[in-house]
Parts: structure tokens; sequence; C-alpha cells
């Protein structure tokens, strides 16, 4: 709908899942976790770490994951597709992140 008028043309906004969201999930796979117990906590923290990895890239998991069809030589991120460094200091406020996402969706 543009000004009030229907439109056949498809309308598409990306919206980002916020950070309020994201720690309402990561919280309640601790809490269920902790309340119906687990059989590998690596388990949890894996899930908890990706989604958490997967917001401040805010990228898909098809972007930084592999599919089995896909065919090129690189098709995940990789431990040299994050350069961390630290600038201007030598606090945690400092360090600066440069990360390479390859895959992302119509760059493939």
């Amino acid at each position: 709908m543009q000004e009030g008028r229907l439109t056949r043309a498809p309308i598409h906004e990306t919206q980002w899942i916020g950070a309020v969201l994201l720690q309402r999930i990561m919280v309640a796979l601790f809490r269920r976790a902790l309340e119906e117990g687990t059989t590998n906590w690596d388990r949890v923290l894996q899930k908890v770490l990706s989604l958490l990895l997967l917001g401040a890239l805010a990228c898909r998991l098809g972007d930084i994951t592999k599919h089995n069809k896909d065919t090129h030589d690189l098709p995940f991120l990789c431990y040299k597709d994050i350069t961390i460094k630290l600038v201007g200091g030598t606090r945690i406020e400092h360090l600066v992140a440069l990360i390479v996402i390859r895959n992302e969706k119509a760059k493939k």
C-alpha cells in the first residue's frame, strides 16, 4: 500500500531480529536446559552462541553455514574470515572486528 492506495507491486521490508527478542530466546534456551535438564551443555551453548553470531552479523543462517547443495570452495564462515584487532587502546572497547560473509544472499 502506497499513500493509501492498493498496488500489485510486492513490498518487502527487511526486519532484523531485535536485541531484546534475541535475549529472550537465549534466556529461554538456558532456562529450559536448567529446568528440564540437558544431556550435553555444549549443545545449549552452541545454540546460544550461533544465535548471537547471527544477530551480531545481521545475516541469515545460510550466509554463514554450509548447505548440501553448495558447490563452491568455501560455502561457510571460516576462521580466516574473522579479523579482530585492538585499535586505539588496550581495552575491550577498542576491539574492532572485520568479518567476511562470502555467501550473502544474492551474492553466491
